[in-house]
């Protein structure tokens, strides 16, 4: 048998669990994100940066190292070692990259095939032409410099430009991997953040539903009952939680109420009835006792007479004490009944006050509930900042492409591949800002379906403030019934009192009568003892017939109270 509690404690579960799988989901899939957004520009865009300035350097090399033959100035020359230099420090990270396994087969094979060409130009350079130059064989140098210099450079320009250009394509492509993968990942999290909320929203308001109507039918019947309208229908329990026990409970108070109002009216009709015959018959032994004492004053004509007089009072009051004794027994009956009453529904009183707890730990609940999704809303806004980092970086990204569009432009012919490559690297930069502008907004329809959920969450909470309601209600009208219960008691215990003080008046009486019947029969010798006797008689009777009608009063209050009832 499942409890309130434990339904609503699983509902809320399966809810967090979802809410807690898409928090790892999107946790992981930005950390993968990130991840390759840091690798591309840690690796693959420095690599890109490093060719691209290995292109600049051997054509801006080639075009000093062909002025210094030209215009014979040592500047130029100077220049050109330091490019060299420089030059040569860059190659040196290249093959650090090579090493630690950061780039691929293909471009490993198309940089150290650029390598060796740049090596061949600058040795050509450095140890045939300058020198030659410089021990003044001009002629020889120049044309070394038109024949081998020229084409060596522009075959160490285009090794770099395709080194440029093949580790360019596979930075496109990892770029394209990761704004699809992106893509997906916020199509899973819209589905599942869906699917979330609609859990939710339909559990809560199962929950709160199914609670509050059942809370309903219960609050009706018992203000049905506590109206005094015993005949409604009994409500159907469909579920065996706190709920339907409190149902079954009160079904089965409304019977047993239905039953022991019954006997009351039942009971209360034949103390009406026995108090009736009952001053009827004291009535008749007063007059008895009359007519015993006008027999006496005239003993001497008849006595028999009064003896059969005095014999006939003696079966009347037998009579009306068996009515007595069977009155006292109906009373002490119908005062357990009122009892067990009572504890029945003081049993129903506390199943009320124990769902009204339940309640609380529902409200309870439901508050915890929004809280988390409150904290899922903040999560997001980290999420948020994290995009707004890569935006950072796709702009940066952007600006170092238009740095490198200027030095291409400053190249001139040489530099045309180096501008190609920019304009690529702008558009990987575009993209990943347009990504990044996606992953915010994808973060606002999460935060906007946070809030739609916290808003479901405080509906929830005032169903379930209405259900506490609707339970304070059953309690109180529980009480009114107990009070009515108690009354009705009282009432019962009045009618017991006064019928065994009736009883106890019988057997006086009848006692009396005995001792009159007795003394008629030795009219002659005990006449003034038979006089005190009927006066004696007389008195009892008197009382007897005042408490019989105060047990006639009696029951027409308690007739009174039932005709309160429907049943």
């Amino acid at each position: 048998m499942k409890s309130i509690k434990w339904k609503i404690l699983m509902s809320y579960a399966i809810v967090l669990l979802l809410l807690v799988i898409i928090a790892v989901f999107s946790y992981l899939t930005i950390n993968r994100i990130s991840d390759d957004v840091e690798e591309i520009t840690a690796n693959d865009l420095a690599f890109l940066e490093s060719s691209n300035s290995m292109t600049f350097s051997v054509a801006y090399r080639a075009k000093i190292a062909r002025d210094y033959i030209l215009f014979d100035r040592e500047e130029f020359k100077k220049q050109f070692l330091d490019e060299t230099e420089k030059a040569i420090e860059t190659e040196k990270v290249l093959q650090e990259a090579i090493q630690n396994g950061k780039i691929s087969k293909e471009v490993e094979s198309a940089l150290s095939e650029a390598d060796e060409k740049t090596i061949k130009w600058r040795t050509l350079v450095t140890e045939e032409i300058i020198p030659l130059y410089d021990s003044g064989e001009r002629e020889k140098a120049l044309q070394l410099m038109e024949e081998k210099c020229l084409p060596y450079s522009q075959e160490a320009i285009d090794a770099w430009a395709e080194v440029v250009k093949i580790q360019n394509k596979i930075t496109s492509d990892q770029t394209s991997e990761t704004i699809e993968s992106s893509n997906q990942s916020k199509i899973i999290i819209v589905i599942a953040s869906v699917i979330a909320f609609a859990a939710a929203l339909i559990i809560g308001l199962l929950n709160a539903n199914g609670i509050s109507k059942a809370a309903a039918l219960i609050v009706d019947r018992l203000e049905t009952i506590s109206k005094g309208d015993l005949k409604g229908d009994l409500i159907q329990a469909q579920s065996q939680d706190e709920i339907g026990r409190l149902i079954v409970a009160s079904n089965t108070m409304s019977v047993n109420l239905k039953a022991f109002m019954q006997r009351v009216s039942d009971t209360s009709g034949q103390v009406a009835a026995a108090s009736q015959q009952l001053d009827a018959s004291a009535e008749h032994s007063s007059a008895s006792a009359m007519q015993v004492t006008a027999t006496i004053q005239g003993i001497a004509e008849d006595a028999n007479t009064s003896s059969e007089s005095a014999n006939e009072s003696v079966r009347s009051m037998e009579e009306m004490a068996k009515g007595v004794y069977q009155i006292a027994e109906s009373s002490e009956d119908v005062s357990r009944e009122s009892q067990t009453a009572a504890k029945q529904a003081t049993d129903g009183n506390i199943l009320v006050d124990k769902a009204v707890e339940q309640m609380g730990a529902i409200q309870t609940s439901v508050a915890t509930t929004s809280h988390l999704l409150s904290n899922l809303g903040n999560r997001s806004k980290e999420i948020g900042k994290i995009a707004e980092m890569i935006t950072g970086i796709a702009e940066q990204t952007n600006l170092l492409s238009l740095n490198a569009a200027i030095e291409a432009a400053r190249a001139g012919e040489h530099g045309r591949g180096f501008a190609i490559v920019a304009d690529e690297v702008r558009k990987l930069a575009e993209q990943s800002k347009e990504s990044a502008d996606q992953i915010d907004e994808l973060i606002g329809h999460i935060q906007n379906d946070a809030s739609t959920a916290i808003s479901s969450m405080a509906q929830g909470e005032g169903e379930v403030k209405k259900g506490t309601d609707a339970m304070n209600e059953a309690g109180h009208a529980f009480k009114n019934i107990i009070t009515s219960i108690h009354l009705v008691s009282e009432k019962i215990e009045e009618v017991s009192r006064s019928a065994k003080k009736m009883a106890g008046d019988s057997k006086h009486v009848n006692e009396r009568i005995h001792s009159l019947a007795n003394a008629a029969t030795d009219t002659s010798l005990n006449s003034q003892n038979a006089a005190v006797s009927s006066k004696e008689q007389l008195a009892a009777m008197q009382e007897v017939s005042a408490s019989a009608a105060s047990l006639s009063h009696i029951a027409g209050e308690l007739q009174e109270e039932l005709k309160k009832f429907k049943f």
